[in-house]
């Protein structure tokens, strides 16, 4: 556990996108686990760098 884990998320289309997720606190109810669907954004104004 660290305060800003990476997560692999498979898209529907089968490729992978590299995502993170602060840790606001230790044992979080809203951890993201094994398995889980997941919703992925950002806003059109931030840092987001996406690549092949």
């Amino acid at each position: 556990m660290g305060d800003m884990p990476v997560y692999q998320v498979r898209l529907d289309n089968g490729r992978y996108m590299r995502v993170t997720k602060t840790n606001a606190l230790r044992g979080d109810p809203n951890a993201i686990s094994w398995d889980e669907t997941v919703w992925a954004s950002w806003a059109g104004a931030s840092g987001s760098v996406l690549t092949n």
